[in-house]
């Protein structure tokens, strides 16, 4: 070993590259709160619709009804999308802790669709296998978020995004598929120092029918005792499955 080996770790590198993630973090979440504030004017507009329309509908009941549910269903996806908002904002880098990430990507859909928009198709498939890992919750969220807020900025106005688990060997991963070329390597930077402070790796393969982009946990990561996991944590089913989201 050489003398160059030989040292403290460099504390003031490591707190650079926090606050930089940081910086990088706020960033994004001030871009997803710009993006679902449309979706949420959206939603308020249908409620303000439907309370139009039961004033005129009051005496037919059945329509009466339909427009509440109507209603009530915007409420409760205006009040899903600003707590889930409300929680990246808030939760901040912690120690890793066991992660089903087909849960955590099913718990992130419904602000990545109104991030994305309604043009764009939104989708997620999970592994055979079920994909646990010890990773930073809070780092892997804004890691997935960064990158499809990367997707959403180089999409032209219609496309898809597909999120995949993968589990292979020792590796766990989630993958986001990018329809079209126009996701570039630059692209990628801030969902990069993000990944970085969270001990993940980001790989991106372009071609000229998509882009994949895949976030990857450690080795060490994965090896996780799924008996040490709620059972309420678990996925519905452990068979490859699709997960959509309505816009």
């Amino acid at each position: 070993m050489s003398d160059r080996d030989i040292g403290p770790p460099d504390n003031e590198g490591m707190s650079n590259q926090t606050i930089d993630s940081g910086a990088s973090r706020q960033q994004m979440a001030g871009q997803l709160a710009a993006a679902v504030a449309h979706d949420l004017n959206n939603l308020l507009a249908t409620i303000l619709g439907c309370l139009e329309l039961m004033e005129r509908r009051f005496e037919d009941p059945d329509r009466l009804k339909a427009l509440i549910k109507r209603s009530s269903g915007a409420v409760e996806r205006a009040a899903s999308l600003t707590s889930r908002l409300a929680q990246l904002v808030r939760r901040q880098p912690q120690p890793k802790t066991f992660v089903d990430v087909d849960v955590l990507i099913a718990d992130l859909m419904p602000l990545v669709t109104s991030a994305l928009g309604r043009r764009v198709r939104v989708s997620a498939e999970t592994s055979s296998v079920r994909a646990l890992a010890v990773v930073d919750l809070a780092g892997l969220e804004a890691t997935l978020l960064a990158v499809c807020m990367a997707a959403r900025a180089a999409l032209p106005e219609t496309g898809s995004v597909t999120l995949t688990t993968q589990v292979s060997g020792s590796w766990m991963a989630v993958s986001v598929g990018v329809t079209g070329s126009g996701l570039k390597h630059l692209d990628l930077a801030q969902a990069r120092r993000i990944a970085s402070a969270a001990d993940l790796a980001i790989q991106s393969v372009p071609t000229a029918e998509n882009t994949v982009v895949t976030v990857l946990s450690s080795p060490s990561s994965h090896d996780v005792d799924a008996s040490t996991l709620s059972p309420d944590a678990a996925p519905t089913s452990n068979a490859a499955t699709s997960i959509g989201c309505e816009q």
